[in-house]
């Protein structure tokens, strides 16, 4: 709508407007000391991305070496728990070690199979004593199940054997169909039947925590992806358990070592969101916040995105490679394209949320907006940075231009 509540909130967006200015290494100006400092004073800070963004992982490098002083120690990503670990011990040898382990298990996990990513990872572990974990994985798997049955068979007893050997057939046959279909719903996470996996836990007798570990993400990948051409919200309800109670197990470790991590968390916009989500959930996000309430602090979130003129890199599943494709998370999916229309550019923006939140404090001016993904937006996060301009990611195997 003309005026109203609409205009007010642009109002009050751009008198909340802070550039930020990014070299590719090195960040500066005033949204980016409002960024840092509000992290320093977080327990946990939320990073919900528009995958895909060449800037994004520089950025995140940046802001986690910025935290170091401040206690953090650990990055989040949307990768399981036990593939996670993989990548931990891979960054180690900093990016070459990545790309051996992509190498070695193609096409690797998503989305570390990005360089900018895969750059992140590097930076993260090599910022943070060796001694410790600093990549935590909360997610499903979606590329590495044959990785994941190789380290079962590296323990299987044999009771388990026959059954082990059965999912690692359909395993195989599943990337075998998508090879020579380039059809992504015959992968074996989208097709495989998790009866395969329920038959080896039943066959395992006293699995160690590695195996059980293993076995949960394989079955609730299978059945989380299952359920999605059925029913959507319950294949993302599904999801949004599975990462919640992976960070419980996560912090509870940590707790029983002594130890209180300060995270940086990087996902989809969708997974860090307060409240409900844009799929009817309460992911991960919401108990993000809450976990920190629990601590004594807070967190601190925000959502990055590209803007004017921007391009993300997307994956495209039927050949394993990156398409350029225009950014929309922003103006498309979170109702926010009155708000990039009005920003200047170029560069990154940031844009601080939360003195707009008093102008939708009423059921009447919610109605008056009549745009639930921005209310929604404005609510789930902290701040906003538009990313005008944004290039998209490319993968490992490009070293881009020399």
């Amino acid at each position: 709508a003309d005026g109203g509540v609409e205009q007010r909130l642009l109002d009050r967006a751009l008198q909340n407007l802070h550039p930020i200015r990014f070299d590719g290494r090195t960040a500066s100006g005033p949204g980016w000391d409002l960024v840092v400092a509000e992290s320093r004073a977080a327990e946990f800070v939320l990073l919900g991305e528009e995958h895909g963004l060449a800037e994004l992982p520089p950025f995140a490098a940046a802001l986690f070496s910025s935290l170091r002083t401040a206690g953090f120690d650990s990055l989040g990503i949307e990768v399981s728990p036990p593939i996670a670990e993989e990548l931990d011990l891979a960054a180690r040898a900093g990016l070459g070690g990545i790309e051996a382990y992509v190498k070695s298990n193609p096409p690797g996990p998503a989305f570390y199979f990005w360089r900018p990513e895969a750059e992140l990872l590097a930076a993260v572990r090599g910022a943070v004593p060796r001694n410790r974990q600093a990549i935590w994985g909360l997610d499903y798997e979606v590329t590495g199940d044959r990785r994941l049955i190789a380290r079962l068979r590296a323990k299987a007893p044999a009771p388990a054997r026959p059954a082990l050997d059965a999912l690692d057939r359909a395993s195989a046959a599943a990337w075998e169909t998508w090879r020579n279909t380039h059809n992504p719903g015959a992968l074996f996470t989208f097709s495989g039947d998790p009866a395969l996996v329920r038959a080896v836990r039943t066959a395992w007798t006293r699995p160690d925590a590695d195996v059980d570990a293993i076995l949960t993400t394989l079955e609730e990948t299978l059945e989380i992806n299952r359920l999605y051409g059925r029913n959507g919200w319950e294949s993302n309800e599904r999801r949004s358990r599975l990462m919640r109670s992976n960070l419980v197990r996560r912090l509870n470790a940590e707790a029983a070592h002594g130890r209180k991590s300060k995270v940086l968390f990087k996902m989809g916009e969708t997974h860090m969101m307060r409240g409900v989500s844009t799929t009817g959930s309460f992911d991960v996000g919401t108990l993000i916040h809450e976990a920190a309430a629990l601590r004594g602090g807070k967190a601190f979130s925000m959502i990055v995105g590209g803007g004017k003129g921007a391009m993300h890199g997307v994956l495209d599943p039927t050949v394993m490679a990156t398409r350029s494709a225009p950014c929309d998370m922003l103006g498309s999916f979170m109702g926010l394209q009155f708000l990039l229309d009005a920003l200047p550019d170029p560069g990154p923006m940031l844009v601080d949320f939360r003195p707009l939140r008093a102008l939708l404090g009423s059921e009447a001016r919610l109605k008056e907006l009549n745009n639930p993904g921005a209310a929604r937006a404005i609510f789930a996060f902290d701040v906003a940075v538009v990313w005008n301009g944004a290039t998209p990611t490319r993968m490992l195997s490009d070293p881009g231009p020399r």
